[in-house]
């Protein structure tokens, strides 16, 4: 029997950073063999942010029922987004969530609150780190991780430690002695909330070499009693979608993970590995 092949975190032309339709993803999948494909276009509430004010509900809503109405009778499609979560913008987060026919919502942390700029951008990462320092920005994004689990807003919490795509030269030299017991806290408080943790295969083609977060962490939140466990590429392109997904499907299965966690009208569906 074929392996489930899921991909659960993906960007059309919706998100400003991307330029691929619906349908495009689409007829990519069949050839794939994926399964269960969710589209989760970026909103991004902070001016700061390169696609702050892009995102269109309207828009997107309706290109998700037209793509759905000629491809729902053959691969399963969720309608999504992936939310940019700050500490000072719950309110607002709460706003452009709640009352929509969302399938699926991901809280990611992009924005690191008071130091501005995108942690996970090839220009502005450099410059954060190199103003700011590494520890600042290392202990400033777990405390955004942390606040982002306790916020109650996502079914799932993604690509943590997105910080090393452009960051790992920095990171390399940092003694993480010093962060273990938020790191430990952060695994626990996810496992405990019930939520997804987002394992993020992108990483694995970027300069990390691994996926966000790496096994470590997936064992700790395992060890916790974390149950629910997401997969995806994080595409922005064609090329990657349901990238190295089935490779990091057996590492997790290596890792102790035996099932993948899907969501339809933000209820987790179960499947095997």
């Amino acid at each position: 029997m074929k392996p489930f092949f899921p991909d659960c975190h993906t960007h059309t032309r919706q998100s400003k950073d991307s330029q691929v339709t619906m349908r495009q993803y689409c007829e990519r999948a069949l050839e794939m063999g994926i399964d269960y494909l969710a589209f989760t276009d970026h909103i991004d509430l902070d001016p700061a942010d390169f696609s702050f004010g892009y995102y269109n509900f309207d828009s997107a809503w309706k290109e998700f029922r037209e793509t759905r109405e000629e491809f729902g009778n053959r691969i399963e499609l969720a309608f999504g987004v992936e939310v940019s979560c700050q500490t000072s913008l719950v309110d607002e987060a709460r706003a452009v969530i709640e009352g929509r026919p969302y399938d699926i919502v991901i809280g990611s942390v992009h924005i690191l609150d008071g130091l501005g700029g995108d942690i996970s951008s090839r220009e502005n990462t450099p410059k954060m780190f190199e103003k700011y320092g590494v520890g600042e920005i290392y202990r400033k994004y777990l405390d955004e991780v942390e606040s982002s689990i306790e916020q109650g807003l996502y079914d799932v919490i993604g690509h943590i430690g997105i910080l090393k795509r452009h960051g790992t030269p920095y990171l390399k030299g940092l003694d993480l002695a010093g962060y273990e017991e938020q790191i430990d806290r952060i695994a626990r408080k996810l496992a405990e909330a019930g939520l997804a943790l987002e394992v993020n295969a992108s990483g694995m083609w970027q300069p990390p070499a691994q996926p966000y977060p790496d096994t470590e962490f997936v064992k700790r939140f395992l060890d916790y009693g974390g149950a629910r466990v997401t997969v995806c590429s994080d595409a922005h392109v064609l090329e990657n979608l349901g990238r190295c997904v089935p490779e990091l499907l057996t590492t997790l299965k290596n890792a102790g993970v035996n099932e993948i966690t899907l969501f339809k009208n933000r209820k987790p569906i179960k499947r095997p590995i």
